[in-house]
């Protein structure tokens, strides 16, 4: 479910990312991740971007708060304010997604349940936190970060798809407040976690190659099986011929 992150719900990850990984003989490409090597302090990171990155970022928090109401970022750092704000992280996810196909753990029913009991217990162990965005009383963006050692994988990010929030790039300034406290608390690497997504792009060039491991011990006929198995899915996953075909199946 948490693919590469190591943590108490993924203790044996399937995946491994190229920088992170020993040697072994079976591994199948999968996809990229990009990651940002963060800097010692803010006044670095913001020195590493354009006026005009910064200046259209307070643009967005300014005309957003004009229109929208008093901005509001909090970070969910206990199991209890996660269930407050559990099912509204979920529905953002179901509007993102509605009429499109996705094998999202955050929308499919029968996984849902399971992944809100393991984010509430990696919340609780100190392996992840919540950052929510509200303006006044509404939610209307939140970021899931798993922690692992020096590094903050970003594992979700959604905002509200409704016409009158789209024009104020919440989801930027969620991503600036998420990335200046990962900063701020001395980690070393913030990871987009996979997919080459453009808002990724717009921080970082630097990416890792993640892959799939199979055991070592698997015979040469299964790992034959395996892969080709995997390389149909991969394709499958990277089509947008086959995405489109399947984002017109379930509006049917």
């Amino acid at each position: 479910m948490f693919l590469y992150v190591k943590n108490s719900c993924n203790k044996k990850p399937r995946f491994v990312r190229e920088l992170d990984f020993a040697t072994n003989k079976n591994l199948e490409l999968f996809l990229p991740a990009p990651f940002l090597q963060l800097p010692e302090t803010r006044e670095i990171l913001i020195k590493s971007k354009s006026r005009k990155f910064w200046y259209n970022i307070r643009r967005s928090e300014k005309k957003s708060q004009q229109e929208l109401g008093q901005l509001n970022i909090e970070w969910i750092s206990s199991g209890k304010t996660f269930d407050k704000v559990m099912d509204q992280i979920f529905e953002l996810y179901r509007l993102r997604w509605r009429g499109q196909f996705t094998r999202s753990p955050f929308v499919v029913e029968k996984e849902k349940p399971l992944l809100a009991a393991n984010l509430r217990q990696l919340i609780e162990n100190g392996e992840a936190e919540v950052s929510v965005l509200f303006y006044s009383e509404r939610l209307v963006g939140a970021a899931i970060i798993l922690i692992n050692g020096s590094l903050n994988h970003l594992y979700g990010l959604v905002v509200d798809p409704s016409r009158e929030i789209r024009p104020f790039s919440v989801g930027k300034i969620i991503l600036k407040n998420c990335i200046f406290r990962a900063v701020d608390r001395n980690f070393q690497i913030f990871d987009f976690m996979v997919g080459d997504d453009p808002y990724k792009k717009e921080w970082t060039s630097k990416m890792a190659q993640i892959y799939l491991k199979y055991p070592d011990d698997i015979s040469a006929l299964n790992l034959v099986i395996l892969k080709t198995l995997r390389k149909t899915e991969f394709y499958l996953r990277r089509s947008k011929i086959i995405r489109s075909i399947l984002n017109f199946a379930v509006q049917i």
